[in-house]
């Protein structure tokens, strides 16, 4: 990212792909906050990068848990 503290609401869907719905819903569950400034709605570089990194730690949490559920051995067994 350049070296701006905030982005305004579209640049920050181009940057990470979130559809507009999506990013809004973050904002409700209290996971990304917006600022106003001048009738402008601004997410905070830091604010952004820190939502990044909780949900690539939760993907990555969630993702070592279902690596211990025995599905892959539903898979295997499906081919007989």
């Amino acid at each position: 990212m350049q070296d701006r503290i905030t982005y305004r609401v579209n640049e920050v869907l181009a940057l990470t792909g979130l559809s507009r719905s999506t990013l809004y819903r973050l904002v409700a569950q209290g996971e990304l906050p917006l600022v106003k400034a001048r009738g402008r709605t601004l997410i905070a570089r830091d604010d952004l990068e820190a939502m990044v990194q909780r949900i690539a730690t939760q993907s990555i949490t969630r993702s070592a848990r279902l690596d211990k559920l025995p599905f892959h051995k539903l898979k295997e067994n499906s081919s007989d």
